[in-house]
C-alpha cells in the first residue's frame, strides 16, 4: 500500500509556508485572503513543513499506519535539484 502526496518542503517551516504562498500566488490565490474552507482544502492537499515535520508525518501518518511505499510530488520546487535532494534525504531518514 502506498501514498502519493504533494509536499512543500523547506529547511524551515517558515520557508515552507513562504513557498506554499508563492506557489498559490502564481495561480492567482492569496493564502491570507482565502476562505477558511479553501485553506482547509489546501492543508489537506499539501504537506507543508521542514524536514523534521515531514519526517514525522511519514513515520506516524504513513509508515505508522501500515503503508509500505511513499511517492511524493514537489509542486512548488520539484524542478530545483536542491529541493529534490532535501526531499530524498528527508525520506531516507524517515524510512531508514
Amino acid at each position: 500500500v502506498s501514498w502519493l502526496g504533494s509536499v512543500i518542503l523547506a529547511p524551515t517551516h517558515a520557508q515552507a509556508e513562504t513557498a506554499r504562498n508563492e506557489f498559490l500566488a502564481a495561480r492567482g490565490m492569496d493564502w491570507n485572503t482565502l476562505p477558511d474552507n479553501v485553506r482547509e482544502l489546501v492543508n489537506r492537499s499539501l504537506v507543508v513543513g521542514d524536514p523534521d515535520q515531514f519526517g514525522e508525518f511519514v513515520q506516524t501518518r504513513l509508515i505508522g499506519q501500515g503503508l509500505d511505499g511513499v511517492v511524493i510530488n514537489l509542486p512548488a520546487d520539484g524542478h530545483l535539484p536542491e529541493a529534490v535532494e532535501l526531499a530524498g534525504k528527508t525520506l531516507a531518514r524517515a524510512l531508514g
